[in-house]
């Protein structure tokens, strides 16, 4: 066999995925061709071509570096709560918006008199009067019967009729306007008496209605009237006939109406 037949080229030798601890590295140096085991090859210092830069690293900046990781692991930590906590708002927020859609459906659905009629189950009234009953010496008008009154209302204390020691009033349960509407038949002894119907408010008289005399010369007269007034808990209104001495109220009727 000629030498060059034993000649193994270092190109044809079968290549390995890792070098590992064990594994031996052949070395040519100045006392022969040697093996190093790769546990023992070690480089140093002097053969990184970078170590300047990594000598340059300030220290300082390292552990601050770390610190500010510490503190944003910690701020990452509260969003992490931080959203659990919005998740559970946005929930509750879609279970209310459920229940707003529900009584905004309940309110399109509900006439406009049915809600006038519950707000006025509460505190509107009407008094007539379907006898002739005798105007008061102090002129105020004394109804037969309450018609109707708000179930926030008590006869006697928040609303009454009147009597002929006292006149007919009602008392406002809290703060909201008043529709007040009245219609009477009167007649009086006075010829061509200069008449008018008073809303009182509190003993203060608020404003004045005409009465007017159906019969020319005549003592028979009528009186109607329409008027708003916003109240407070506790405003008291009375009704007082003026300009006459003696009179009958024989037909009438005053109703009240929240609005």
């Amino acid at each position: 066999m000629a030498l060059e037949d034993e000649i193994i080229n270092i190109e044809n030798l079968n290549l390995v995925d890792e070098i590992k601890v064990g594994d031996q590295i052949l070395l040519e140096t100045s006392d022969g061709t040697k093996l190093i085991d790769f546990k023992d090859f070690i480089i140093g210092v002097e053969n990184v071509t970078f170590y300047d830069k990594l000598t340059g690293i300030d220290t300082t900046v390292t552990d601050s570096l770390s610190a500010k990781l510490q503190v944003h692991e910690s701020i990452l930590s509260e969003i992490s709560g931080v959203s659990a906590d919005i998740n559970s708002i946005n929930r509750r927020l879609a279970g209310l918006e459920s229940d707003i859609n529900g009584i905004n459906s309940a309110v399109n659905n509900t006439a406009a008199g049915t809600i006038n009629e519950f707000t006025n189950n509460k505190v509107g009234f009407s008094m007539i009067i379907s006898t002739d009953t005798k105007i008061s010496s102090t002129k105020s008008i004394v109804f037969n019967s309450i018609n109707f009154q708000g179930s926030s209302l008590t006869e006697g204390s928040d609303i009454s009729k009147g009597s002929s020691s006292q006149s007919a009033y009602y008392k406002a349960k809290g703060t909201y306007g008043l529709l007040l509407q009245g219609t009477f038949n009167i007649n009086h002894t006075t010829t061509n008496a200069d008449l008018a119907l008073d809303l009182y408010i509190n003993n203060t008289k608020s404003v004045s209605f005409p009465v007017v005399q159906t019969i020319r010369n005549g003592t028979r007269s009528f009186a109607s009237f329409s008027h708003y007034v916003n109240l407070v808990a506790n405003d008291k209104i009375t009704l007082i006939l003026t300009g006459i001495s003696t009179a009958t109220a024989t037909q009438g009727t005053f109703t009240g109406t929240k609005i």
